[in-house]
Formats: C-alpha cells, sequence, structure tokens
C-alpha cells in the first residue's frame, strides 16, 4: 500500500457577475458534451480510423468556446437546499480529454485525477464565487517533471478562463 499525504492549492475568484450570470456564462462556455457522448466519440474511433488525429478531430466538436467541455453538473444549492439550507451554488466536471492526454502519457494516474470539478456558488456576505483546485498542484504528487510542465500549461489555461469569466484575479 501507498499512502501520500498532498498538499493541493484551492483559488477562487470573487465574481463581478450575479450568481446566475456566471452560471450563463459558464454553460454557455464551457459546452454540454452530453451524457456518455466523449466515451462514445472514444469507442466510434477506436473502432474505425484508430488514430490520434482521428480522436482529435472526433472530439473537437465536443469543446465549446472556453476549449473545455462539461462532462457532468449538481445543483448542489437545490441539494442542500432540501435539507433545510437555501442556497446558491452549481459544481461541474469538466476538462479537455485532449489536454488531458498529454498529461496521462506522462503518468496513468493523472486519470483519477482529470476531469476536473469547479464550482460555482454565492457566499453568505452576498459574494458570487469560482473556486477550483490549481492543476499543477493535483499533479505534482506523482514526482513526474515532464506531467508537472503539462500540469503547469493547465494551470495557465484554466486560471485564464476563471479569470475572464468572473472578471477578477484569485
Amino acid at each position: 500500500m501507498t499512502v501520500n499525504d498532498h498538499v493541493v492549492r484551492y483559488q477562487e475568484h470573487v465574481s463581478t457577475k450575479s450568481y446566475e450570470e456566471l452560471v450563463a456564462a459558464f454553460e454557455e462556455a464551457v459546452a454540454d458534451a452530453g451524457p456518455g457522448e466523449p466515451t462514445r466519440t472514444l469507442e466510434r474511433v477506436r473502432d474505425g480510423e484508430n488514430s490520434r488525429e482521428a480522436w482529435e478531430a472526433a472530439f473537437a466538436p465536443l469543446l465549446g468556446p472556453s476549449g473545455f467541455t462539461r462532462a457532468f453538473s449538481l445543483d448542489t444549492g437545490q441539494l442542500i437546499s432540501w435539507y433545510g439550507k437555501p442556497a446558491k451554488a452549481k459544481m461541474y466536471i469538466y476538462g479537455n480529454a485532449i489536454i488531458a492526454a498529454s498529461m496521462l502519457v506522462h503518468d496513468i494516474r493523472v486519470a483519477g485525477r482529470v476531469p476536473l470539478q469547479i464550482l460555482i456558488y454565492e457566499a453568505e456576505n452576498g459574494e458570487v464565487r469560482l473556486g477550483y483546485d490549481l492543476p499543477s498542484t493535483i499533479m505534482s504528487r506523482f514526482g513526474n517533471k515532464q506531467l508537472d510542465a503539462a500540469a503547469l500549461e493547465l494551470d495557465k489555461k484554466v486560471v485564464a478562463f476563471a479569470t475572464e469569466l468572473t472578471g477578477a484575479e484569485a
């Protein structure tokens, strides 16, 4: 058994937008691939042309303007409202399988850490926030310099996207 204690950096951006505006902007920028569509796309390519080029061409239309696609979303605010705590919060699992592959080739264990997760919520003080774990700090646990370099590139993309979306730095 291997046990690894690891520190991950969590970042939040306080948005200049309302909760509803930020959720709408995120959903417009990050395409909803639909349930199982990335897997079906991979299977079609595997059973057809079966190449990296065919995969990238087939996957690209699933990406939104941000270069990311949504794999899952959950209205966590609605969920906890049923338990007596009204809230506005939505969690998304999102990513880009082509970017993920650039990290997976260096360490297969990355597959347990991608796609990424992001939370949009309205704090009790009324601030609208977008929070996420910084990808390079998630991947650094594996001790692979090539993976770290690829993850740092993903950091730039995620931070720039979050900053553009919210209108604020972390």
